[in-house]
């Protein structure tokens, strides 16, 4: 038996020894040039399965071969300018360099939960570049204002809507220190254009709270509490407020203060 098994492993010995060299696709420059082009993806991914096309991976909304593409153009855009400005015998810095790419490239699309533009955002637009961030902290607990009068204008509930909502009630109400007048004198993180939440985008801060949170908490805000007001009135005596731990929207009377916030937002 001893016998037998080492002449099989002799002879798988020579087997191996007498095939080719085994190349791993480990190397994304199929073609040893020195770049990496769509090409030479294609040869290296397509070794892992069917064959590879750049059309098949999105980035976003946009296919792989289409960034490539404009990554390509990017770079021999800044090229030129740079030739053209050392012609000049002007002085060009690699930050320099950096921004004139950066500024050739796509915008990315905002994301629901990312800090910018003075809060964290919660809604965005179909182009990726337009929504709405939430202050990171609330305004404290006050009236909505002026109950027993009706508001003119101040009755919209889409998103968007609640801008004009605040300019409403404020022109409507002029009692200080009401829900509204505190988000359009707000000047949390430098910004002096903050607004109370239509009915609608109010829900939709509701909803996303889970993927925010952490970003209010690490930007030194807070999280939410349970009610919070919208700036669309109801009728004459009452307005719209969330409730935060069911989702529950319903109207309420506007000089209830015990227990109602107030979260400001704004557009970017």
């Amino acid at each position: 038996m001893r016998t037998l098994l080492s002449i099989v492993l002799i002879s798988l010995c020579f087997s191996l020894s007498a095939q080719e060299t085994i190349n791993y696709p480990y190397n994304p420059d199929g073609n040893a040039d020195g770049t990496i082009t769509v090409p030479d993806l294609q040869d290296f991914l397509g070794n892992y399965g069917s064959p590879f096309s750049p059309a098949e991976i999105m980035v976003g909304d946009t296919a792989l071969s289409e960034w490539i593409q404009i990554l390509y153009q990017a770079l021999e855009d800044q090229q030129a300018v740079i030739e053209s400005m050392q012609g000049a015998e002007h002085g060009l810095d690699s930050t320099a360099v950096a921004n004139m790419i950066a500024e050739a490239l796509p915008t990315p699309a905002a994301q629901i939960g990312e800090f910018r533009d003075g809060g964290v955002v919660f809604w965005v637009d179909a182009s990726g570049q337009h929504g709405l961030v939430c202050d990171i902290q609330d305004l404290g607990m006050v009236e909505w204002g002026c109950e027993g009068t009706s508001i003119l204008g101040a009755d919209g509930t889409a998103i968007g809507s609640g801008q004009q909502n605040t300019i409403d009630i404020l022109v409507g109400c002029s009692t200080v220190g009401i829900a509204a007048d505190l988000c359009a004198n707000s000047t949390a993180q430098g910004y002096n254009d903050w607004f109370l939440p239509g009915k609608d985008a109010l829900y939709e801060l509701y909803d996303k709270q889970n993927e925010i949170n952490f970003s209010l908490l690490i930007n030194g805000g807070s999280g939410f509490n349970e009610y919070y007001w919208s700036s669309s009135e109801y009728d004459a005596n009452d307005a719209w407020k969330q409730y935060f731990l069911s989702g529950a929207q319903f109207n309420s009377y506007k000089s209830n203060i015990s227990i109602t916030h107030v979260r400001a937002i704004r557009v970017f």
